[in-house]
């Protein structure tokens, strides 16, 4: 394919999808449901301490924003980078407003945008691999 044509079908992609970005969002949202579902299960049968727990969680919620910033880009076919930060920007603000619904004390604004700056560099980073596949 040409570098012309590679252009002129680029051009016929809207910038943003937003059907793209609620896929992503919801791949995030299921598998953070599923990956706290099996850590709380093995946080029952065993003896992990709950700084460790955080810690696993923590780390697992950013690999699952990774996954939904790439398959977000990979949807959208274009501008990966992007895609895949709005839905690490989108995933964290939406956890931190729940956050404060749940636990109206619990908000510290300065780790809320640490929280959405990393979001959106892993989500960005899992968008630039997204849509390279």
């Amino acid at each position: 394919m040409s570098s012309i044509s590679r252009l002129k079908k680029q051009e016929q992609l809207p910038a943003i999808d937003p059907k793209a970005l609620l896929s992503g969002v919801l791949t995030v949202a299921i598998l953070s449901i599923i990956l706290s579902l099996v850590m709380a299960s093995v946080i029952y049968f065993s003896e992990l301490t709950e700084e460790l727990t955080m810690m696993v969680l923590s780390y697992t919620g950013f690999a699952v924003i990774a996954v939904g910033g790439a398959i977000a880009s990979r949807k959208a076919r274009t501008r990966g980078f992007v895609h895949g930060g709005m839905v690490g920007v989108i995933y964290i603000l939406i956890t931190a407003a729940l956050s404060v619904l749940i636990f109206p004390s619990a908000l510290v604004l300065s780790e809320v945008f640490l929280k959405v700056l990393l979001g959106f560099t892993i989500g960005a980073l899992g968008g630039v691999i997204g849509i390279n596949l």
